[in-house]
Order: C-alpha cells, then sequence, then structure tokens
C-alpha cells in the first residue's frame, strides 16, 4: 500500500471518528435535557397540585371561621395572582438556567403551554 494512501486512510479514519462522536454525544445530550426537562415539569406541576389541595383546606377553614366571606373572597383573589404569577415565574426560571444550545428542545414559554406539553407526555407514554 502506496505511503500517502495510507496517511490519506489515517486521517480520514480520524476525522469520521471525531464527527461520529459528535453525533453521539449531541443524541445522548438531547435525551438527557429531554428527561431532565419531564422530570422538572412532572415535579413543577405536583408542587402546583400540592399547593391548591393546600389552598383548597385553607378556604375551607377560613369559610368555617368568623371571617366574613367578602374577606375570604379577597384572600381567595389574592391567591389565584400569586400562584398564577408563581407559575409563570418558575417556567421563566427554567428557560432562563437552560444552556443556550438546548433552548430549541424547549416547546413551552409559559405554564398553559407547559402543562400541554406534560400532558401530552402522558398521553404518548399511557397510549
Amino acid at each position: 500500500m502506496d505511503f500517502w494512501l495510507a496517511i490519506s486512510f489515517f486521517f480520514a479514519g480520524a476525522l469520521l471518528s471525531r464527527f461520529v462522536s459528535r453525533i453521539v454525544d449531541v443524541s445522548h445530550a438531547s435525551i438527557a435535557f429531554n428527561e431532565l426537562d419531564k422530570a422538572m415539569l412532572t415535579l413543577l406541576i405536583a408542587i402546583d397540585k400540592d399547593v391548591t389541595r393546600a389552598l383548597d383546606i385553607k378556604y375551607k377553614a377560613l369559610n368555617a371561621s368568623d371571617i366574613p366571606p367578602g374577606a375570604v373572597g379577597r384572600i381567595r383573589r389574592i391567591d389565584e395572582k400569586t400562584i398564577a404569577e408563581w407559575r409563570n415565574l418558575a417556567i421563566k426560571k427554567v428557560i432562563l438556567s437552560i444552556p443556550p444550545s438546548f433552548y430549541r428542545y424547549v416547546k413551552y414559554e409559559n405554564w398553559e403551554e407547559a402543562k400541554k406539553v406534560a400532558q401530552k407526555r402522558r398521553d404518548k407514554k399511557s397510549g
């Protein structure tokens, strides 16, 4: 075999190996990110459900107490605004914490979109 041909095969193999290695790294990173994203959304939704249940208990206790119904309604509206702000702030913080190279994998920008993405994943998993 000719020396230059052997050198060409060697460098072509080295470049091809590097290229394939990079593709495998990117695919593994995207799979890992999707699993992390799924777990994070599941956790945020579980926290939201727990907070909602706690608020329901709070409102039942307030209604059973001597507090006027108008005050309970004001407290409920304040809590609803607080929860809505927390939901969207949590999603914004998650998006801001993602490395820029993974932005293309994020399919939501607010709480409602994140819940839809999580629901689609659950439906796909169960279906």
